[in-house]
């Protein structure tokens, strides 16, 4: 499968999206709780905002969307091209807080063509192909599980695992997860 994408996203909902400028080997690094927070280098759509938060460790990051019913949030990088048909890595660190009173449905990493602009749900839903996301959803929206990852290609979800089954995981609520994608 070759996607070029002008965006790959990590969508709490969260992106990266890129430019329409050729494609070239590049490498990205941003720690939103320290010198990344704030950054230029990410376009935000819907409800993302960075934000500090005192009741949080660290405080600053990018907050996708508050505890508040029907919103989405994405941040896309808005820097470079990226041929997502040629081998990539991306490693992130995620969390949800104040699950009281409902929390947020999940997290996305996308590889898009939409650019910069859209505004997609974990799933990838309204995105138009090619596109490739990977979701961890932490409600249960009748799939039988409150904490599972899935790969939708297209469209079509081609992968589906539940999460809370591993020994260990815990919550989805409040704890720190570090993901680790690899495409080679």
């Amino acid at each position: 499968m070759l996607l070029r994408a002008k965006s790959i996203a990590a969508t709490f909902a969260c992106g990266v999206a890129m430019a329409a400028s050729p494609a070239s080997a590049v490498s990205y690094d941003y720690d939103f709780t320290a010198a990344g927070h704030n950054s230029s280098d990410w376009s935000l759509v819907g409800s993302a905002s960075w934000v500090t938060d005192g009741a949080l460790s660290p405080a600053d990051r990018l907050r996708l969307t508050s505890n508040a019913g029907g919103q989405v949030g994405n941040a896309w990088l808005s820097t470079g091209t990226v041929d997502a048909g040629q081998a990539w890595t991306a490693e992130f660190t995620w969390q949800i807080t104040f699950g009281v009173g409902g929390g947020a449905d999940g997290l996305g990493f996308h590889v898009q063509e939409n650019g910069t602009a859209a505004n997609t749900f974990f799933n990838g839903a309204g995105l138009s192909t090619p596109y490739l996301s990977v979701g961890i959803d932490t409600f249960d929206n009748a799939e039988g599980s409150a904490f599972h990852v899935e790969v939708h290609h297209n469209g079509s979800q081609i992968y589906a695992d539940n999460l809370s089954a591993i020994p260990g995981m815990g919550s989805s609520f409040d704890n720190v997860y570090q993901v680790l994608m690899t495409y080679d």
